[in-house]
Order: C-alpha cells, then structure tokens, then sequence
C-alpha cells in the first residue's frame, strides 16, 4: 500500500480504529444525606459548587476574524474555517450545553463526600424527556472529575467524562471526552456518531482547545466512512488568534474556487488573524479509498476590514496573486501549507504550550466514569 493510500486508510477509520476505556467506580447508594458537607478536614471551602464547572462560553468561542472572497466580497477559504470552527463547536455543544444549563444553579442539588472521602456535588436537569446528572468530583484540592450520564425511560448512557484543572472560577485546563453516538440516540443532535476528544485552557489570556475526532460520521459530509482528524485553535480576547484543522467533504460543493471538483477531498489549513487582518494557507488533497493525491495549495490574505487583499490558488480561478506588503494581511508573512495530512490533525504550536497542563491527563484518567449518588 502507498503512503497515501495508508494515510486515506487511517484518515477513513478503516485501519484505525480508537476506543475508550469506559472505567466504572461503582459507589454505594446512600453513602452521603442530601446538602451534606464534604468531610476530610470539615471545611465548607471544600465542597464542590458551581465555580467548578467549565465556563463553556470560553471553551467554545468561535471569533476567526475578518475576512473576503475577492475585494469587497466574504472570503471564501476563511468562511470555510469559520463553518469548521463552528461545526466542531456544535458537536462539542450538543454535549456541554448541560454544563452550561447546570451551573446557572451555583449549589449543587445533592452534595456530601463519597465513601473515599473525596467532596462531590449531584446537579440535576430534566431536558426534553431526558434526565441529566452532573457529578463533580473533588480529587485533589484544583483537581475535578466529570461524569455527565443521560437517562430516557429505561435507558442510561455515559455522555462525558473528564478532569478539570481549576485555575479559577470555572477557569483553568482539562481533558474531556464526549459520547456523541449517545447524545444523538438520546435527542437527535448532533447529527453525528462517534467520539470527541476535548483538550482545552482559558488563562484569560488566551483560550486553547483541541479536538480530536475518534470515528466521527457527520451525516453530512459526502461520505459514510467515519473520521479521524483534529481542529487547533487559539483565541486571544482582542488581539487575534491561530487555527490549524482539516475541512473534509465536498470541498467543491462548498468553496466557489473548488467547483470544478468532485467526490471527497481534504484540505489542511493554517489560518492566523489580528484585528488588522489575517492569513490563510491551505494544501488540498484528493481523497478516495485507496487513493490519494495532493491537488495544490491556495492562499488568502485579508485586511482588518474584512477585506481580501491578495489570493493564489493552484486551480487558477480568481487569482488574484500574492502580495509583499504583510502589513496588509494582519502583519503576517506567507506561511507554505502543510506538506502531509497526518491522521490525528495538525497541531498548533500556540495551542500545545497552553495546553502543557491538560496534555498531563491520561486516557484512561479521562475516561473514568462515577457513578452518581441517588
């Protein structure tokens, strides 16, 4: 087999295959009274509250920045990184808009300490038919364990689990991995099975993620062969950001200057922004079982207005050419695309020294799944 039909192999799930541990810490029933205090040392300053769920409004933020198509028009390769960003949000959100429903109620509806001694607090959300437990697990002074489950008549899934490094009040890093196959069978959304992988920071100054897709299958991506590929990005409130992820799917029926293209194709993209403008740079590859073959690369340069200032693309259409001057496109020199399309994504180098602490949780730590206390 080639190397690129071994990559179209890994990027389609049909060589690789990525599973969770579904670790179980079974508890007893009734070890802890409704609203009892946490035990240890006694102290109240140890219960859990709503300080200790994820502020997912600075998980999810989905600012990329101005951008245009040719002067005076939206730019077609950044809308493309904008829907990306938004349609990893979506799937993340389809989970996590539990968190967020939850933690306008400060007080847990049930807390005490499990037979461990470790504090813990029980919220509760009914939704739609389904009813939602939130457990949060104190483990260590900033350290917290989520296990979020889902229950609709008889049926009962595990729809998250994680670790969250508290820096703050509902600040800080962590690792959280999302059952969408679950969510989707419970309520319809999101329109697609299989897992994500959530590394995430929020220093204030700066808020990284990483996703990572385990056997993804949006429904509407033009092709039924689940996914494995990732989505970096960093933000930076007012001054800018980075993203690099992958766009797979009908790239032509999506992107004007793709149009003449069919079946599936995967572009690689590195976008940087500033309030002044931006960069985009994407390598396009071919994809077919089998099969894959790098197409070329394309380039947008926009300015803080919104519009593009330079374009160059290897399909020729609308090119508008590249341009010396960076102080036109946000300050940033034209970075060459990459090269290859690993399957796991790209990385960012932003976005892997912000997420130092979150990359110290394991797999099988992440997965750990509680029980929660009836």
């Amino acid at each position: 087999m080639s190397k690129e039909s071994s990559r179209w192999s890994v990027l389609s799930g049909v060589v690789r295959s990525c599973s969770v541990v579904a670790l179980s810490a079974m508890l007893g029933v009734g070890c802890s009274s409704e609203k009892e205090a946490p035990g240890g040392a006694g102290s109240q300053a140890a219960a859990v509250s709503g300080e200790d769920i994820i502020n997912v409004d600075d998980l999810l933020v989905e600012d990329t920045g101005a951008g245009a198509t040719k002067v005076g028009d939206i730019a077609s390769w950044l809308e493309a990184t904008r829907q990306e960003a938004k349609q990893a949000n979506a799937f993340a959100r389809s989970v996590l808009e539990r968190l967020k429903e939850m933690a306008q109620n400060n007080e847990p509806a049930r807390s005490g300490q499990l037979p461990s001694g470790e504090p813990y607090g029980l919220w509760r959300a009914d939704r739609d038919g389904v009813n939602y437990g939130l457990m949060v697990v104190k483990t260590g002074e900033n350290r917290l364990r989520y296990t979020l489950t889902a229950r609709k008549g008889t049926e009962r899934k595990v729809l998250l689990t994680g670790v969250f490094l508290k820096r703050g009040a509902k600040r800080g890093a962590g690792r959280l991995h999302l059952d969408l196959t679950g969510m989707n069978a419970l309520t319809g959304a999101p329109d697609a099975t299989g897992r994500l992988h959530v590394w995430f920071a929020n220093n204030n100054e700066a808020r990284a993620r990483r996703y990572r897709y385990r056997e993804v299958r949006p429904k509407n991506l033009g092709t039924e062969q689940a996914i494995n590929h990732g989505f970096d990005g960093i933000h930076k409130p007012g001054k800018g950001g980075a993203i690099r992820s992958y766009i797979v799917g009908d790239l032509g029926a999506r992107i004007p200057d793709l149009a003449e293209l069919s079946g599936v194709q995967l572009a690689a993209i590195r976008v940087r922004w500033t309030p002044e403008g931006g960069r985009l740079g994407a390598a396009v590859f071919d994809l077919k079982p089998g099969n894959s073959s790098r197409l070329g690369e394309v380039h947008e340069c926009w300015d803080g207005g919104g519009l593009r200032k330079a374009y160059k693309s290897f399909t020729g259409k609308e090119d508008e050419g590249d341009i010396v001057d960076k102080t036109l496109c946000g300050g940033f020199d034209l970075e060459a695309p990459p090269a290859d399309a690993p399957a796991d994504g790209l990385t960012e180098p932003e976005v892997d020294a912000e997420l130092t602490e979150a990359a110290t949780i394991s797999e099988d730590e992440a997965s750990i799944a509680v029980d929660p206390v009836e």
